[in-house]
């Protein structure tokens, strides 16, 4: 994995945006911990819990501590342990958490609310079978993320649609959102603009108007079914699966990451590209995670990029070892 830092301060607008150093580099990790591969990380919002997800598919829930003379460490305190039957694609905290005490999982198997304080499965929302379903995903959950401070969850799906539930109404069903062609992959929701940025493998940046879920609006939705969710805008520029999203600007912009390698940078209140981020030393392989930084030092951008090549080379070395290992010598003759 390779991760870059790419300055956000709006020096002369957003178009002049440039990668910049780091201050501060980190030169070794502080706590190692086994996780199954390409796993869910996700911060509760208070900074104190961090969780990941391991190869047998449990949770596991970590506490940060940082001693009186700077040390850090990062150990395990909980285990959710094994209910999903598959890979753990994603997985968060409630926005509320510790206080509600939930952590949100989901894969193959659906959706899985868990109560952390009593490490059980409170709430499931399973895959169906049903190809005419119209309440539940048909195919693996992709992605998660909440709106209006963890009243509302939302999932994405490899059925190609993404799925509103009421959090504070024991996950009922809200609303199914339909224009994506292909696998929902990432999103992103925006409190100060109430808008959700949805894309996937269409390669599609698709925007939500969010506010007919508002809590004030709710009971109006319930009498009248014709209240629904709009789409903004549509917007293409990637040539590839879009894997990460991320708001900056308070709403109004949004940069995307893809499996083209690139990272776009997109104008939220004329719905328009505003330019390719680029560097001397662009990344070379799939964009995999994008994470927006306030620090002492300013606002930057995190991307992180998944280095195919490493693998690569394993492999072939692993085919390599088995061929020579199994056949014949060239060398060798027969008594």
């Amino acid at each position: 994995m390779e991760m870059k830092r790419i300055d956000s301060e709006d020096q002369g607008g957003a178009s002049s945006r440039m990668l910049k150093k780091p201050a501060t580099m980190c030169e070794s990790p502080t706590h190692l911990i086994g996780v199954q591969a390409e796993t869910p990380l996700a911060w509760s919002m208070d900074g104190s819990t961090l969780l990941f997800a391991s190869e047998n598919h449990s949770i596991y829930l970590c506490e940060y501590n940082e001693s009186k003379d700077g040390e850090i460490n990062v150990p395990i305190v909980d285990i959710l342990p094994t209910q999903h039957r598959f890979k753990v694609l994603d997985a968060t905290f409630h926005p509320k958490y510790p206080e509600t005490n939930e952590v949100v999982s989901c894969g193959m198997d659906g959706i899985l609310v868990w109560n952390a304080s009593e490490v059980g499965v409170k709430h499931r929302q399973p895959v169906s079978d049903n190809v005419g379903e119209t309440k539940l995903h048909t195919a693996q959950v992709e992605c998660l993320c909440w709106a209006y401070g963890g009243d509302v969850l939302i999932t994405g799906s490899k059925d190609n649609t993404i799925r509103l539930w009421d959090a504070t109404n024991n996950y009922q069903h809200l609303e199914v959102l339909t224009s994506h062609k292909a696998a929902v992959l990432t999103l992103a929701y925006c409190e100060e603009t109430k808008m959700l940025a949805s894309s996937g493998r269409d390669s599609m940046l698709i925007f939500w108007n969010l506010e007919s879920i508002s809590p004030d609006l709710r009971a109006e939705r319930t009498r009248d079914q014709s209240i629904k969710c709009n789409i903004l805008s549509s917007l293409d520029g990637h040539r590839g699966d879009v894997c990460t999203l991320t708001w900056s600007d308070g709403g109004r912009s949004l940069l995307s990451g893809a499996r083209d390698n690139s990272i776009k940078l997109w104008d939220c209140e004329m719905f328009k590209e505003l330019r390719e981020i680029t560097s001397a030393n662009p990344h070379d392989a799939d964009i995999r995670r994008l994470t927006y930084v306030k620090s002492n030092d300013g606002e930057f951008i995190l991307s992180f990029c998944f280095c195919l090549f490493v693998f690569v080379f394993f492999l072939l070395f692993f085919l390599s070892f088995f061929f020579f290992s199994f056949s014949p010598s060239p060398f060798h003759t027969s008594p």
